[in-house]
């Protein structure tokens, strides 16, 4: 079904990872490191390196309020599951 929907497993968890993501980055003190932990990353840079392709910056300037995140473009329709 998510191949019919245009969606695969790899990009629905990356959806979650970046909407918890900046959900921590915006409501806690969390370190990165801490959060990559958190988010199943196998290092701070891997979470950075991450975070910025799907958000276009960096949790440190997401954090501070210089780049806000657009919400995930989802590709097909979800409903039906």
């Amino acid at each position: 079904r998510m191949h019919e929907a245009g969606e695969s497993y790899k990009g629905l968890i990356d959806e979650l990872r970046l909407e918890r993501a900046c959900t921590q980055l915006k409501e806690t003190d969390i370190s990165v490191k801490e959060l990559a932990s958190e988010l199943g990353y196998s290092g701070a840079n891997n979470f950075i390196r991450a975070f910025k392709r799907m958000s276009g910056t960096t949790p440190e300037a997401f954090r501070q309020g210089a780049a806000a995140v657009p919400p995930p473009k989802r590709t097909g329709s979800s409903t039906g599951s």
